[in-house]
């Protein structure tokens, strides 16, 4: 499988001029409701690896398991959990995710 790369360059602009503006002082969180919540800059599908390189300089890496099918988008999603929660994220899932 070939890799991908995606770039996110977050920039906002003043819509009456179309020039560039920064309304966050902290270019490295977005801040929704309170809570800063950290931006993407770039992430790279490489199977079976998922890696995201954020704006504050950490890097987040997960694999799938060996008896997982590989995927992007929940690759994606378990990368940003483990920013979001820390390492030990996975207990974090299981504890509000029932194996009925």
């Amino acid at each position: 499988m070939p890799i991908k790369s995606i770039n996110f360059d977050c920039k906002c602009y003043d819509t009456k001029t179309g020039k560039e503006i920064c309304l966050n002082p902290y270019p490295n969180l977005f801040e929704l409701s309170g809570h800063s919540i950290p931006v993407i800059k770039r992430v790279i599908f490489h199977d079976p690896a998922t890696i995201i390189y954020w704006k504050d300089g950490d890097k987040t890496v997960v694999k799938c398991g060996t008896d997982d099918v590989f995927d992007p988008e929940k690759g994606l999603t378990m990368a940003i959990a483990k920013k979001v929660l820390g390492k030990e994220f996975h207990s974090t899932l299981k504890r509000w995710i029932s194996e009925d």
